[in-house]
């Protein structure tokens, strides 16, 4: 997204400038486009006729794009919060403590209303020893494996999720929820089993803006801000995330009086003071969001010697199919990476006509050269990125 753009929606999100139809700089349905395409056209339709002064029929009749997203989201949010709650009380039943994340959480203790803050996916983590239970109790209440691709389902047998992924894919409902089971933080951003364990010490009751219960448990807001700093820059990369979960970070900062000297001794302990900092700078930059200044001060002094800030920037400046194979990599047994490179030399019939959308009767034995050829423009891709960022340290 356009770096101006989501700046003109922020102002406009937090109330702090007026849209007219002959603005050259912000025309409203520039804001419209942009609000609809990152997911946050429930919000700036909310903010809209919140206002104190009635918009003008003229642009009041520009609002009907974003009525419609609202109004899916609307319907989409029945379904997620029943399959929520569905999953909730079978892992209560089950003895299995269950806290929930993101967006799952975010949406009724943050947002003034819950379906303002549009979902694709449950988050709820479980522990890491009771994962294979939980995954049970789950699928004998109703919910199912995602259906995987053609290649997720080959390599599978060679890489077991809990020792190379942090989650399990299920889904559950009428409304076909795709819930996430965690057992574990992403080793991209939290490679130690054992820090886990401060998270599940930092954990509370849900309650809204208003201070009501509402019978599940998340993380307290320290503890959610951290994760979701080191989330959204270590997984997927500041080209990759929009504007909304930054709002996400700027309503947590605002909504909850937040102790931020453990946010920063933990930041520093977890060795994530670097996208704490820049995911709480482009927050502030865009919402003028209260962070103090000694918050990013001290995250810049106390950054651990050990503490791989290239990554940060790898992802950010838009990350290579090479450079997350090769992280990828790292973290298999030796069997497990032969397994991995023979399938993505040698992917499966089916995988090569999904991939190269290869029409019926078209020999699949000329498309293996171009496979390879393809796979050696993304490692020429991907060094060259890496040779640039060398440069610039």
């Amino acid at each position: 997204m356009n770096h101006q753009q989501q700046s003109l929606l922020a102002a406009c999100l937090i109330n702090e400038q007026r849209y007219e139809e002959e603005s050259p700089v912000a025309p409203l349905e520039a804001l419209i486009s942009t609000a609809i395409r990152y997911n946050l056209a429930p919000l700036l339709l909310w903010t809209l006729k919140g206002r104190a002064e009635p918009l003008d029929p003229a642009l009041a009749a520009q609002l009907g794009p974003l009525q419609a997203q609202a109004r899916q989201v609307a319907a989409r949010y029945v379904h997620l919060k029943a399959a929520r709650a569905h999953v909730d009380a079978t892992l209560a039943a089950a003895g299995i403590p269950a806290l929930w994340l993101k967006g799952a959480a975010l949406a009724e203790t943050v947002y003034p209303q819950p379906v303002l803050r549009p979902m694709g996916d449950l988050d709820v983590l479980v522990p890491f020893a009771r994962r294979a239970e939980a995954l049970a109790a789950l699928k004998a209440a109703g919910c199912a494996d995602e259906p995987r691709g053609p290649l997720a389902a080959q390599v599978a047998p060679f890489l077991p999720p809990d020792e190379t992924h942090h989650h399990y894919n299920l889904v559950s409902g009428p409304g076909g929820v795709r819930v996430e089971l965690h057992f574990r933080v992403a080793r991209a951003i939290l490679p130690d089993l054992a820090a886990l364990d401060w998270f599940w010490s930092q954990t509370m009751e849900a309650a809204d803006r208003a201070g009501r219960l509402l019978g599940f448990r998340t993380l307290r807001p320290e503890a959610h801000l951290l994760y979701l700093c080191a989330h959204a820059l270590l997984q997927h990369g500041e080209a990759q995330i929009g504007l909304l979960h930054f709002y996400d970070l700027h309503l947590l900062a605002t909504v909850y009086d937040l102790d931020w000297t453990l946010i920063v001794e933990r930041a520093v302990a977890l060795r994530w003071t670097y996208p704490v900092e820049r995911a709480l700078t482009l927050t502030a930059e865009y919402f003028s969001t209260p962070v103090p200044a000694w918050v990013p001060e001290q995250l810049r002094a106390r950054r651990p010697a050990g503490e791989d800030v290239g990554i940060v920037e790898q992802i950010g400046a838009g990350d290579t199919r090479w450079a997350q194979t090769v992280r990828g990599l790292r973290r298999l047994t030796p069997r497990q990476r032969v397994a991995l490179v023979w399938r993505i030399v040698f992917p499966p019939r089916a995988y090569l006509r999904m991939r190269y959308r290869v029409r019926p009767g078209v020999p699949l034995l000329l498309y293996y050269p171009y496979r390879w050829w393809d796979q050696a423009r993304g490692v020429g891709r991907g060094v060259r990125r890496w040779a640039a960022l060398r440069a610039r340290k």
